[in-house]
């Protein structure tokens, strides 16, 4: 159960804000000209139905939890198909495809229905109704930032190519089109299959700089961290009683901290003393080895075997559990 509400987080404290939409800032109104009468109605009749939805449960019941998403879902897909074309419809797929991805087996539904989201704002001509939560201007960048959360590389690079085309000589445009580019090479170079790549980061016992390169011989779970992440704070007791099945089987553990100063870090570690060893990475999420490993956000894990290869990648709880089971192999039989 705190798992499935870990996992969830995002999506309630953004429904808990009465949308799941990206903030923008407010704008001064404006008088003319105005928008289409039909334009305006849908967006009120979207707002009406958003009004009269059940709200979001306040005990963390996964059934409770699961029934008001699918209540939400079956109301936004009615909307997109009595509302094609409208901008408030661009609002509704954009819901339902968080809606998707948060529940959903796969992502495929859910970026389907951010793509149609992004294909309505892009194609729109006309003044905006008051009140459109959704921006026009820079939708394209939430959907890109999602097919490579979810590791939807060749959704992610078609994209990129029809932005690329459209900036013309944008200088910041530009800029920003390079950096994805580059995340998205980095993520490829981070696919189960290929060798993880060598870093040196100071470890917080004061033993001397260490990296994945170094546990070589056996499996490593390799984790990245914060202390001012929530999840990394909160969940570093259940890892270290996690941990303490696995490391007596052969697993190896390394978790590297990107806080800004490794005061920060130590303070953490120091308090729950994991037993495995703990680093702190220079740079933090700005530096040049986090940009290079696609670390934007955090905590993110991989699992690689013994050679250093990554088997998996950003999996946690009960997907975590069978991601090394398998690569640990069954645990041995107890002894009379």
């Amino acid at each position: 159960m705190r798992a499935f509400c870990q996992r969830h987080a995002g999506l309630l404290a953004a429904f808990a804000l009465a949308t799941p939409l990206l903030s923008v800032s407010a704008q001064e109104p404006t008088q003319e000209p105005a928008a289409d009468p039909q334009e305006v109605a849908a967006l009120a009749a979207l707002r009406a139905l958003e009004a009269a939805l059940p709200a979001i449960p306040a005990a963390a019941d996964e059934d409770a939890l699961r029934t008001w998403a699918e209540t939400r879902r079956a109301a936004y897909s009615l909307f997109v198909n009595e509302h094609p074309g409208r901008l408030a419809a661009a609002e509704a797929w954009h819901a339902l495809g968080q809606l998707r991805l948060q529940f959903d087996a796969t992502p495929d539904a859910g970026l389907d229905a951010m793509t149609a989201a992004w294909v309505l704002l892009r194609d729109f001509e006309g003044v905006q109704p008051e009140g459109l939560l959704l921006p026009r201007a820079g939708y394209e960048e939430a959907l890109l930032a999602q097919l490579l959360d979810v590791d939807a590389l060749d959704r992610a690079a078609a994209l990129l190519e029809e932005l690329r085309a459209a900036a013309g000589d944008d200088p910041r445009r530009l800029q920003r089109l390079q950096r994805d580019t580059s995340h998205l090479a980095a993520l490829r170079r981070l696919r189960p299959g290929q060798a993880f790549p060598g870093f040196r980061a100071v470890a917080l016992d004061g033993s001397g700089p260490r990296g994945p390169e170094d546990f070589r011989g056996a499996p490593l779970l390799l984790e990245f961290q914060a202390a001012w992440v929530g999840p990394s704070r909160s969940s570093l007791p259940r890892r270290v009683a996690q941990a303490e099945g696995w490391i007596p089987r052969g697993l190896q553990l390394l978790t590297v901290y990107l806080d800004p100063d490794v005061e920060t870090s130590r303070a953490l570690v120091d308090v729950h003393a994991p037993s495995w060893p703990q680093v702190w990475l220079e740079g933090g999420l700005q530096g040049a080895t986090a940009q290079s490993l696609a670390l934007r956000s955090l905590p993110r894990r991989f699992l690689l075997d013994a050679d250093g290869v990554i088997v998996a990648r950003d999996l946690d709880g009960a997907g975590l559990e069978r991601a090394v089971e398998a690569l640990l192999g069954p645990p041995p039989a107890p002894q009379d």
